[in-house]
């Protein structure tokens, strides 16, 4: 709770092994260059925007966290950090449903041109 934006995030970041870990840390970076509020944060944003993995409006919901944050008091960045992590967890669970959905689909297909193949075959 006490501690500085750049020093929470380099936290966080020491805890994953993806690709966020380097996005984070050039973020974490670029709150300590002491830019102006405007060059900082179209810098977030090409950083959070090169992250391949999320789709748009993934992106949209970190971008508009983290630069929301430092910005109010303590109450307002938790509620902030609490929408965010609320948005992104459905997200998830929708994305986990699609991923279902399609794997299902795509083993079926599996099967279904194995069968034609074997049809043609005999």
């Amino acid at each position: 709770m006490m501690s500085s934006l750049p020093d929470a995030i380099e936290r966080i970041r020491q805890g994953l092994n993806t690709d966020l870990k380097h996005t984070l840390g050039a973020i974490s970076t670029d709150f300590l260059s002491m830019e102006e509020s405007n060059t900082l944060n179209k810098r977030i944003h090409e950083n959070i925007f090169s992250i391949y993995e999320l789709n748009g409006y993934d992106k949209e919901i970190i971008y508009q966290g983290i630069t929301s944050l430092g910005k109010g008091d303590v109450e307002s960045q938790i509620g902030i950090i609490s929408n965010s992590i609320n948005v992104l967890s459905t997200q998830l669970n929708e994305a986990t449903e699609e991923r279902i959905k399609n794997q299902k689909l795509y083993r079926t297909l599996g099967t279904a041109i194995g069968l034609m193949i074997a049809i043609i075959f005999i």
